[in-house]
């Protein structure tokens, strides 16, 4: 009789990376941009398909050096309703049950 192994040991973890843009990286962004002289760009191509992609990739490359690569690992059994602000309440609901707080705990769930 074969065995039964739930999902979570089954399958691992699929990691993403996601860029993210902070105050400070967009302001930097905005900088690196506006000292940019795109007279470069516009003599060095022939014609509009490749100003088109050596601007992108130009854009590309000065976002790449700002932001910052945030690693997320998401799970097999995490449901994707479930977000960031769900999960913050449904902790502190926890917490409020241990602490035996059933006014908090009341509140919390009217708000999940």
């Amino acid at each position: 009789m074969p065995k039964y192994r739930p999902i979570l040991k089954t399958r691992k973890p699929i990691s993403q990376q996601h860029r993210v843009l902070t105050p400070n990286s967009i302001e930097r962004l905005q900088g690196c941009l506006e000292c940019t002289d795109w007279t470069v760009f516009i003599d060095a191509c022939d014609d509009f398909d490749e100003l088109t992609d050596t601007i992108n990739s130009y854009i590309n490359f000065c976002e790449e050096n700002v932001t910052t690569v945030k690693k997320i690992n998401k799970f097999p059994n995490e449901k994707p309703w479930v977000t960031k602000e769900l999960r913050e309440l449904l902790r502190k609901k926890r917490q409020a049950h241990k602490n035996n707080d059933l006014e908090e705990m009341r509140k919390i769930t009217k708000r999940i």
